[in-house]
């Protein structure tokens, strides 16, 4: 992650890190600690190899269910997961994946993430043009939520995820 962050190096993150998920992914169970490595580096993979890092780790989920911040990673996970799909134009798919964790999301309070989930959902339904007021409502939706939370930082970078991924709106 520091090569990304200081030189946008992913070759080289993902040279390093790919020895990591081929150990982990020979391994019948995950660490928590390996459930949160995993999440942080999906962006270093293909789509491909992130949805598979995603189906591994959500084979961990029923054993560590019950640990307090597990559910969090759990959701973003599933939310990292839909901005890759976003970037490769598989709508459906990252609006499947929103779905999956949106009443989980809300069951558990956790809601910083449900801001986002709502702007990307929003995202997916106008480029699927699919309902593409029910897109714009739930995108503002998610703004208002941000606004009302004082989360401006979250908020630049979602309207720019707007911007460069909402194509036919």
């Amino acid at each position: 992650l520091l090569l990304i962050n200081k030189n946008n190096d992913f070759k080289a993150a993902r040279k390093i890190s790919s020895p990591i998920w081929n150990r982990l992914s020979k391994n019948d169970e995950l660490f928590i600690f390996d459930i949160y490595f995993l999440n942080a580096i999906l962006y270093i993979f293909s789509i491909d190899e992130a949805l598979n890092i995603k189906e591994y780790v959500m084979r961990a989920y029923h054993k560590y269910n019950n640990f307090p911040k597990i559910v969090s990673v759990f959701v973003n996970l599933h939310i990292n997961i839909s901005l890759l799909l976003i970037e490769n134009q598989h709508f459906q798919k990252a609006l499947d994946t929103l779905n999956q964790v949106e009443a989980l999301c809300r069951r558990k309070k956790l809601y910083f993430q449900l801001p986002i989930i709502l702007i990307r959902k929003g995202i997916c339904l106008n480029n699927l043009k699919k309902h593409t007021t029910s897109g714009n409502l739930l995108i503002e939706e998610g703004k208002k939520y941000l606004k009302l939370f004082s989360e401006h930082e979250a908020l630049g970078m979602l309207e720019s995820e707007v911007s460069m991924y909402n194509y036919n709106n």
